[in-house]
């Protein structure tokens, strides 16, 4: 995603945008902008390769997820580890079909904890930060 908006703090390699309130309908859910103090504008804080005037209209890119990654990270990933549960329940407790369910469903737990660890990783990561690309 890319937004139009105007730099209010300028600190070396990082600096403050303000935006349009929530034009798009990921910013509800994205997480990487925050409000401003009056809630008309939404304030991220962008990689710049350049030093910027506070005033100075600049591109933010807001890099999203690619689908088919998250796709495979929350539904696939759970889903694979819920049937390996139920496997090994049936294979060490054959004929226990409430403790193979609750393997399972342990397994498909683990799995959504893998995808919230990846998740943060890949938040942190730099290439899936806000940067300047129009300057």
């Amino acid at each position: 995603m890319r937004e139009q908006g105007v730099v209010v703090k300028s600190d070396g390699g990082v600096v403050t945008v303000a935006m349009a309130a929530a034009r798009h309908e990921a910013c509800k859910t994205c997480g990487v902008c925050r409000a401003s103090a009056d809630g008309r504008q939404m304030l991220v804080d962008a990689r710049c390769e350049k030093a910027h005037e506070v005033g100075e209209r600049v591109l933010v890119e807001i890099p999203g997820p690619g689908q088919a990654a998250s796709a495979i990270l929350l539904l696939v990933i759970p889903l694979i580890l819920f049937l390996v549960g139920i496997g090994l329940g049936r294979a060490l407790l054959p004929g226990e079909d409430v403790l193979m369910m609750l393997l399972g469903g342990c397994g498909m737990g683990i799995g959504w904890g893998i995808a919230a660890l990846v998740d943060r990783h890949i938040r942190r990561s730099p290439e899936h930060q806000p940067r300047i690309v129009e300057e």
